[in-house]
């Protein structure tokens, strides 16, 4: 358990997106294409006393996506990784979540787009979620 930053209360690990998961895809700026999706889950910890989450990130989901699984996929496609501003790991620019996905990853990083298609940076070594924006497909 850790504290959270806003009382100092116990947090507990929560998992978002319901039972079946969140579905998250790789974009491809290049080709305007989405590829490598696979069920993560989407944990953030819960304060038990004031209700606050803490950031969002996504977790491996057992008979579903794994972290190092897409990056071991990335890898050999040759994916050239950034920095993780958080952990150091591989930064990986351009993730998607569509739907029920893309709406959640808009709720916890408070921004307001018309469209449930999200693109974001994901670390595939702490599951580190960063920079929430719209995309529209073809544009």
């Amino acid at each position: 358990m850790s504290n959270c930053t806003e009382c100092g209360g116990a947090c507990k690990n929560a998992v978002l997106g319901g039972e079946d998961g969140v579905l998250i895809y790789k974009y491809y700026a290049e080709n305007d294409t989405v590829e490598h999706y696979a069920r993560y889950d989407l944990c953030c910890d819960e304060c038990t006393e004031c209700g606050e989450y803490s950031a969002a990130k996504l977790c491996d989901r057992a008979e579903g996506g794994s972290l190092a699984a897409l990056a071991e996929i990335l890898d050999g496609e040759g994916y050239a990784y950034e920095v993780c501003p958080e952990c150091g790991g591989r930064l990986i620019r351009d993730m998607a979540g569509m739907g029920s996905a893309g709406n959640l990853l808009k709720k916890f990083a408070e921004k307001e787009f018309p469209y449930s298609f999200a693109l974001f940076d994901l670390c595939a070594d702490c599951g580190r979620i960063s920079d929430v924006h719209e995309k529209l497909m073809g544009v």
